[in-house]
């Protein structure tokens, strides 16, 4: 009776963990990003530095994806495979693709200490495990670039 009871108690455990696991994976990611007509940008006293083709214009909350991006953990570090930050980037086709998000700094630690306002990071894809991502920002706003076998090489650059 007892060996029973245990090897029912093993499976539970077992069937738990793999809920928490899908889960886990499933996680939602934080989407700061809102599509916004290009009248809400454009003024007289703007020069645009970077005029595409072909472009779509979105809003992003700077300071909540700034707070989203120091979640995340150093590349380097063993919690990197199972990083909790994910996050929506903007794809020229009006949808968005999650990635999820290590720190991927460049700088010598000293340089990064004198400037804390420059982050980079590395991201890979997870709606499109093809997508591969850098991105960063500083005093100039956010940055990013996104090789993806689906959408080609997107960049992710401020208005002006």
């Amino acid at each position: 009776m007892k060996r029973s009871f245990t090897a029912r108690h093993l499976w539970l455990t077992f069937a738990l963990a793999f809920c928490a696991q899908a889960a886990w994976a499933w996680q939602p990611a934080a989407n700061f990003w809102t599509d916004v007509p290009e009248s809400a940008f454009a003024r007289k006293d703007m020069e645009r530095r970077i005029v595409p083709d072909a472009y779509r214009t979105v809003a992003l909350d700077f300071e909540a994806m700034k707070a989203a991006l120091a979640q995340a953990p150093d590349r380097l570090s063993p919690a990197a495979a199972q990083s909790p930050v994910v996050i929506m980037l903007p794809m020229p086709d009006g949808t968005f693709a999650r990635f999820r998000v290590v720190e991927a700094s460049v700088m010598h630690p000293e340089l990064q200490a004198r400037y804390p306002g420059i982050r980079s990071y590395a991201a890979q894809g997870l709606s499109d495990p093809t997508a591969y991502a850098r991105l960063g920002y500083s005093h100039k706003g956010f940055h990013a670039m996104v090789l993806s076998a689906r959408h080609g090489t997107v960049f992710i650059d401020p208005y002006a």
